[in-house]
């Protein structure tokens, strides 16, 4: 048992992978200019990030992004995610105002799981159940 305990939790840990708070510049100079935070309310699959345009993250697994050196004023900013693990494609495009020396937060809501995830995720656990079985009988 102990064995087949230790095999499954090796397997969910492989099939998993780690998301990553990214910090990005927009812009070399720090000079009037402020910062952005991108905070979903779960880790987020499949981000894009732009900012007036600029390609700042792309498809990347995030826990939370932060922006640096984003000039003071009217900034757009549009976020999007499409992955097949959730139930519908996120998109935002929000216009924020930067002051100086200045974070603004975001905040995301991550749309619920789709029927197929948890399909996957089902097979996932009997396929290493199953095949533990055969490896470690007696």
């Amino acid at each position: 048992m102990k064995k087949t305990f230790s095999f499954l939790l090796l397997s969910i840990i492989m099939l998993t992978s780690c998301a990553k708070h990214i910090i990005v510049n927009f812009q070399e100079s720090s000079e009037n200019t402020g910062s952005l935070v991108i905070a979903p309310t779960a880790p987020i699959q499949g981000s894009v990030l732009t900012v007036n345009d600029k390609l700042l993250v792309d498809k990347k697994f995030i826990k939370k992004i932060t922006v640096k050196n984003i000039p003071i004023g009217e900034n757009k900013i549009s976020f999007s995610a499409d992955s097949w693990a959730y139930k519908e494609k996120i998109s935002l495009d929000l216009p924020i105002k930067t002051e100086v020396n200045k974070e603004t937060a975001k905040i995301v809501t991550r749309p619920p799981y789709s029927t197929g995830y948890y399909v996957l995720m089902a097979a996932s656990v009997l396929v290493s159940l199953s095949s533990s079985y055969y490896i470690y009988r007696p």
